[in-house]
């Protein structure tokens, strides 16, 4: 779906401070401002003239500077490109004669010295070097650039960065006067010590990256002793390199009291929802790590590893009253304006109304999450939108439709999967050669079940 936003100015609240809020579109997204009409002191469309066209080729999102055009951005940016890779020392210092004169001294030496070092190197990175600096030709200082992932910090003038989490060492945490996990058990549950399960051990790094990353910021902590433990299960996340530490926590939710607060009806939402004029999608950052356990239960979240047992200060996914927790905080902190402008399903939100007024109910929003200290995730937050997709459903002025890239596709039998089904024939009635698993490719496991029998097989 190609999405369409806004670069805007969000009227005045009455807030203790009195706060002048600002906001990007997609929070890592360019706003074009070529054809635009009416602009503000700063350079940015006023609310009469809001709609611009997102750059679609997402390694080219670029957030303008405060006060900078589109104009002089590109005319900025082509003098870098101006900027050639030579292959020797002899022609990189030609190169690096024809830089602009204009450009700032930093800029000129960087590129300079990046030159010699790619030419002694024989395969110069000019191009990568200048991915590097904003579109005004300023380097990026860590003030700008967060992460490795992330180019630019977007919209770094504006008063709003404060409801939005770069990285998680951003998270503030709920405060715990909204309520904090508690893990009531069962009168007469026997605590449960599990033996760790064996891990790929491709992944054994990465957990302890993850552990690394988590005690830096005061997630978990390490336990010595604890009468509950658990394993943990590793999920691969989409992105190459990266996986999910998750807790088997099956044996403590056995024996845990159950929390009934209930979830709201997907197809209810949808319905209050739909046929609006504007929407605003949000979503929360890493959630469940923002609200804390109540000391008292720490210990029961212990879980083992390859690099010792550790327990979470703050709320872990696998709970079984995790759902219901969060969804009884944020009714508390919106409560006052859910089924109004904003309905919430867990850490997906969405402001909708009339586009006369979806920016002051945007505002009222970021308020409830700065008070609230809730971080929101700028890469998965879009504004002034048309349509969306909302709980796997399309949302728009015309009502709900079906998210059509989540749609079946009809499965064709052809000729490669007739050849893999002769070759399963004949290595099933050939004698079996066993051999060490490959750990770099991935592991399938085919389940089932009957009334009375259960199958599985691992391939």
């Amino acid at each position: 779906m190609q999405k369409t936003g806004v670069r805007f100015q969000l009227p005045a609240v009455q807030t203790p401070n009195q706060t002048k809020l600002k906001i990007g579109v997609n929070m890592v997204d360019l706003v074009d401002t070529h054809n635009v009409k009416a602009k503000d002191e700063e350079g940015w469309p006023t609310d009469e003239d809001i709609w611009a066209q997102k750059v679609e080729t997402r390694s080219e999102k670029k957030l303008l500077r405060k006060g900078e055009t589109v104009e002089e951005a590109a005319a900025q940016r082509a003098k870098l490109e101006k900027v050639e890779a030579q292959p020797s020392e002899e022609q990189a210092k030609k190169a690096s004669a024809k830089l602009p004169a204009d450009i700032s001294e930093e800029v000129k030496t960087l590129l300079q010295t990046k030159l010699r070092q790619s030419s002694s190197e024989g395969k110069p990175r000019v191009e990568e070097e200048k991915k590097k600096y904003s579109s005004s030709g300023v380097p990026r200082g860590k003030e700008e650039v967060k992460t490795t992932e992330w180019r630019v910090k977007a919209a770094h003038h504006s008063a709003e960065e404060d409801v939005f989490a770069w990285r998680i060492e951003d998270m503030k945490g709920i405060p715990t006067k909204w309520r904090q996990q508690q893990i009531d058990l069962l009168e007469g549950a026997i605590p449960i010590r599990q033996r760790k399960y064996m891990v790929n051990p491709k992944y054994s790094l990465l957990v302890k990256d993850e552990i690394d990353k988590y005690l830096s910021v005061g997630i978990i902590f390490p336990i010595l002793s604890s009468e509950w433990v658990s394993p943990i299960v590793i999920v691969p996340k989409k992105k190459i390199g990266k996986i999910r530490m998750c807790q088997d926590f099956r044996k403590l939710n056995a024996a845990s009291k159950k929390d009934h607060h209930p979830l709201p009806f997907i197809d209810q939402i949808l319905d209050r929802v739909a046929s609006h004029e504007c929407y605003n999608f949000l979503d929360g950052f890493s959630v469940y790590n923002q609200v804390s356990i109540r000391e008292e239960y720490k210990d029961k979240t212990t879980f083992t590893t390859d690099w010792g047992t550790f327990a979470y200060h703050k709320m872990p996914f696998g709970l079984c009253n995790a759902l219901a927790t969060f969804q009884r905080m944020m009714t508390s902190i919106f409560q006052e304006y859910l089924r109004k402008f904003l309905e919430i399903f867990i850490d997906d939100f969405c402001v909708f109304g009339p586009k006369k007024d979806h920016l002051n109910s945007l505002a009222i929003v970021f308020q409830c999450c700065r008070d609230s200290q809730l971080a929101l995730h700028p890469e998965k937050c879009f504004f002034g939108m048309s349509e969306g997709i909302l709980l796997g459903h399309r949302v728009s002025q015309r009502g709900i439709e079906v998210d059509v890239d989540k749609k079946t596709i009809d499965y064709i039998w052809e000729v490669a999967q007739q050849q893999a089904f002769e070759m399963l024939k004949k290595k099933l009635v050939e004698a079996p050669l066993l051999r060490a698993p490959d750990w770099e490719k991935p592991f399938q496991v085919y389940v089932d079940t009957s009334a009375f029998a259960i199958g599985v097989m691992l391939s």
